[in-house]
């Protein structure tokens, strides 16, 4: 038998998929983040509990306990997942003001992005240098990512109609789904 809590987690669940379409890794991370959510409150406060008995303090015990065994990466996306539940739980009125709000989010180093450097590209280009179909595409590639400063997900997400020779652009969808219009070099065109 699931707990309002669990229920509640599932409600949201399924609104993260169907109405605000996030993407099945989003929805999978937050639901085994919610689901450990709910086991602590199941341990803690007992079986019958809903959202509305899960208090600040609640919640900083159970991040407090992430927080000695977890990365602060972890935690932060553990704490925007009880944040997103609970504006849904406010959203839909099952709660009247939401724990999660005041709750910190440890600071996380991200890594800086990698790059290509000049010696790298042009150790590609000299080897895409032999007349050959394959080599011609991989050599425009390699212009059109070290030129654009694309990610590679949106180099290989490009499709002929993204292209404007004549402006010299790609239309590039990014992260988020986020379209964006970037500059192509003489190099990438020819």
């Amino acid at each position: 038998h699931a707990s309002s809590f669990e229920e509640a987690i599932a409600a949201f669940v399924r609104s993260l998929e169907n109405e605000r379409r996030a993407s099945p890794h989003t929805v999978d991370a937050y639901r085994r983040d919610l689901d450990q959510l709910a086991v602590f409150v199941r341990e803690t406060l007992g079986p019958s509990k809903g959202p509305g008995d899960v208090t600040l303090l609640t919640l900083r015990r159970w991040l407090g306990e992430l927080a000695r065994r977890a990365e602060p990466s972890t935690v932060a996306r553990k704490v925007a997942a009880v944040r997103a539940l609970y504006r849904h739980l406010e959203r839909t009125r099952v709660v009247a003001a939401s724990p999660a709000a005041a709750l910190a989010t440890p600071k996380v180093r991200r890594p800086l992005p990698t790059f290509l450097s000049v010696d790298q590209a042009e150790g590609v280009v000299h080897a895409t240098e032999s007349p050959s179909p394959a080599n011609a595409r991989d050599r425009a590639m390699i212009e059109v990512l070290y030129g654009s400063g694309l990610r590679v997900s949106e180099l290989v997400g490009l499709d002929l109609a993204d292209i404007e020779l004549g402006d010299a652009t790609a239309r590039v969808t990014g992260k988020g789904d986020k379209e964006r219009v970037v500059p192509l070099g003489r190099s990438a065109i020819a």
